[in-house]
Formats: C-alpha cells, sequence, structure tokens
C-alpha cells in the first residue's frame, strides 16, 4: 500500500519534470525522441524499484 503511493509519487514528479523542464526546450534539442525516452525510462526504474 505505502509502496504504491511511494510510485504514483514518484510518477507525478517525472510526469511534472517532463512538463516544466524538458518539453520547453524539446525545440533546442536535435535529439528530443532519445531525451524524452531516456527520462521516460528513468523514471520508470524509479518506481519499479519501490516494488520490493
Amino acid at each position: 500500500m505505502l509502496s504504491s503511493i511511494f510510485k504514483i509519487q514518484i510518477q507525478l514528479f517525472c510526469y511534472n519534470f517532463l512538463l516544466r523542464h524538458i518539453l520547453p526546450h524539446t525545440k533546442k534539442f536535435q535529439c528530443k525522441p532519445a531525451l524524452l525516452f531516456f527520462c521516460v525510462l528513468k523514471c520508470y526504474l524509479l518506481g519499479h524499484s519501490l516494488d520490493f
């Protein structure tokens, strides 16, 4: 129960981070899909590490 709350908080934090810090600057980057993929993967791994 507690770990699922933490997972939701981490996912919300990562989503807000994506919206605030990466998406406004995507026009500056040539490799924006790779950047988004890296951030999503990192957040996914963070969320799943709390399953234990």
